[in-house]
């Protein structure tokens, strides 16, 4: 036996957990506010609350996340991390245009608790970000003569009926429904859709040949944001008779830096129940310019993920569903779903890289704000 006895002692955690959120007081958020933070405890984060005041009316948002009331209501935020030392927080919330407090509280397992003090002020305002000019191009013919291994070709295409009016239905439907969607509501284009009656006559060796910049000269227009062509590229090769394809992508997006933005389908992909590839290239056209302009967060998104260079939802870390969806058939947080999903985050400045999920990427509400290549505030 020992002798005598040994005398020891535990102390009791009486440590308080450290929160803080990742804004400053008066930050100015848009109508959808992602609100971050982190807490830190030696022995563990197990629970978060988080309460939105309205400094106004006095009154405290109710769990429908719609009404409010005179009750101090705690959401539970999303916890990355929960349980660990160090949790990462967030909600996600729309909110009416006002001046808030946020009352952010952390426990850990012994019951002591801590908070952000003083509550963080903020502010929601609206977002009147200005209307991108949108220009489509629709060339019904495409009269190209070149010299492909030397052999001479001549190259027509010409439109049917229902391709050209395909062509600006399917145009305005992604610009007037599906860019104000995926968007949040922060970009409502303006569409001018023409019918130039010159042929495509000019076209650039890329991945097959597709119309330039320099192909549409003649027809773009200084006072537009973004021109899009529409165009054939599937005909016959007039010298030989043979059929022939010289369109060897579904669309292509220049880079323009600050410039208008230009971009280019080939029609047989202007499909009535997919418009993925209207919002994939216009999605590089608009990445591009704000990247040149210096108006996104960085890094800028490349939204060719795949492969090692993966995104998820910011603040949740919620991974995208790896899909492609249809009108027809919607798959809610796929790549192209309107609602939610990868090309929705970026277009709206909600998405991130999986190794900071509270750092939000892409075309954020100030970044809109900012205006297009002509469209200014």
């Amino acid at each position: 036996d020992v002798v005598p006895y040994r005398h020891f002692s535990v102390a009791a955690d009486v440590a308080a957990p450290f929160v803080d959120a990742d804004f400053d007081a008066g930050t100015e958020f848009s109508n959808h506010a992602i609100l971050t933070g982190n807490a830190f405890d030696d022995t563990g984060v197990t629970l978060m609350h988080v309460a939105i005041r309205d400094r106004v009316t006095k009154q405290w948002l109710q769990s429908d996340k719609v009404s409010w009331g005179s009750s101090y209501f705690p959401f539970v935020p999303a916890m990355a991390g929960g349980g660990t030392p160090d949790v990462a927080w967030s909600l996600e919330l729309d909110l009416p245009e006002g001046i808030y407090s946020l009352s952010v509280r952390a426990w850990d397992e012994a019951g002591n608790w801590g908070e952000v003090s003083p509550w963080r002020a903020f502010s929601v305002v609206p977002v009147d970000a200005p209307n991108w000019r949108i220009l489509v191009l629709v060339y019904e013919t495409t009269d190209f003569e070149f010299t492909d291994n030397g052999v001479d070709k001549h190259f027509v295409a010409t439109m049917t009926a229902d391709e050209l009016a395909r062509a600006e239905a399917v145009s305005r439907a992604f610009f007037e429904t599906d860019v104000p969607a995926l968007s949040s509501g922060l970009q409502t284009p303006q569409v001018t859709v023409r019918y130039p009656t010159r042929a495509l006559d000019n076209l650039e060796r890329y991945c097959g040949y597709w119309p330039a910049p320099l192909a549409v000269e003649p027809d773009a227009d200084p006072a537009f944001d973004s021109v899009v062509v529409i165009w054939d590229g599937s005909g016959v090769d007039v010298i030989s008779g043979h059929s022939l394809t010289i369109a060897g992508c579904r669309g292509i997006a220049g880079y323009r830096g600050t410039m208008p933005t230009h971009l280019a389908i080939p029609v047989r992909w202007v499909l009535t129940n997919d418009r993925n590839v209207f919002k994939h290239e216009w999605g590089h056209s608009i990445l591009f310019y704000h990247q040149a302009a210096g108006t996104t967060p960085h890094p800028p998104v490349n939204n060719h993920m795949g492969g090692s260079l993966v995104y998820v939802h910011c603040g949740t870390g919620e991974a995208y569903v790896w899909q492609d969806e249809t009108v027809t058939n919607p798959i809610p947080n796929s790549l192209y779903n309107n609602e939610s999903g990868f090309t929705h985050d970026y277009y709206s400045g909600t998405t991130a890289l999986p190794d900071n999920g509270n750092h939000c990427l892409g075309i954020t509400p100030r970044a809109w704000a900012m205006g297009g290549p002509v469209a200014k505030p």
